[in-house]
């Protein structure tokens, strides 16, 4: 996993996980689990170390979750997405809480870039969502579904390199449903209209998430965004996307509009975005 943000908070422990990860700095802190910054005794590198909340250590579910996106990221190789360094378990006389210690980035979310800055400069846009929707092409290349596709969910590094974070409600060919038929997981201002219908999540259902992030970061604001989850939903579901603002690329903006199409069969492939997207930014680097 990524760091957030460059770490602030200081750890409340200097305890030695799986006996070379020393904590450093909390970085962050779920409803499932911390990230820590944490110093790599072993191969003298500062490393990301996640590990289940010690209340959650007998949760099955939770327990299976934080497995399952162990299992995920590790089959998976991308610049674009977290690098597993090692995976184990930590008894620490209370709870055995299991842990990931990943690749540190540190840089910003997408969330307070936009929040900081307003909407992108569209060519930005396009270069960012290019790389995040290469990094989807190899997700699910894996046969693995995201599900929970939002800005919160991607660091840009220092480098400018976007990185897609927390696979926790990720599905794939070796991974159980964890939820029951019909139970929708994700975000609401950012699930597809079949998740909404409480259809299983599909690649083309992290196409139309991503697309939901590019254009929040072209305008500013979530195109489907209401007065409450429920409306928010039925506007997924019923409410055509917003158009762009003029000075969005026609290329660009057509792209973000197939990505937002209702039936997932008329959207592009996370793998045809990319392409596409890069056509784009071709285009105007020639001019």
């Amino acid at each position: 996993m990524t760091a957030h943000s460059s770490p602030e908070t200081p750890a409340t422990t200097s305890l030695v996980v799986g006996g070379r990860y020393e904590l450093v700095e909390l970085i962050g802190s779920g409803a499932m689990g911390s990230v820590y910054a944490a110093q790599d005794l072993v191969d003298e590198r500062l490393v990301a170390l996640k590990r289940l909340h010690a209340q959650r250590a007998d949760d099955d579910t939770a327990r299976t979750r934080f497995e399952a996106e162990a299992r995920t990221l590790r089959q998976l190789s991308h610049p674009g997405l977290p690098q597993v360094y090692d995976v184990g378990e930590e008894d620490d006389g209370v709870a055995v809480q299991p842990y990931l210690a990943m690749r540190l980035v540190t840089g910003d979310t997408l969330s307070d870039l936009v929040t900081e800055r307003g909407p992108l400069p569209p060519l930005e846009v396009a270069g960012l969502v290019a790389q995040l929707a290469s990094a989807l092409s190899a997700v699910h290349a894996a046969g693995v579904v995201h599900r929970d596709i939002k800005p919160a969910n991607i660091v840009v590094g220092e480098t400018g390199q976007p990185v897609l974070v927390d696979f926790g409600i990720a599905t794939g060919d070796d991974v159980e449903p964890l939820t029951s038929t019909g139970e929708v997981l994700g975000t609401m201002e950012y699930i597809s209209p079949e998740q909404v219908s409480g259809r299983r999540a599909t690649a083309a259902s992290d196409v139309y998430s991503l697309g939901v992030v590019a254009y929040q970061c072209l305008t500013g604001v979530k195109p489907f965004q209401r007065e409450s989850p429920v409306a928010s939903a039925l506007a997924h579901l019923n409410d055509p996307a917003p158009d762009l603002p003029p000075s969005v690329d026609r290329r660009l903006g057509e792209v973000v509009q197939r990505m937002l199409a209702k039936e997932p069969e008329a959207r592009p492939l996370a793998a045809d975005v990319a392409r596409l997207l890069e056509r784009v930014l071709a285009r105007r680097r020639r001019r």
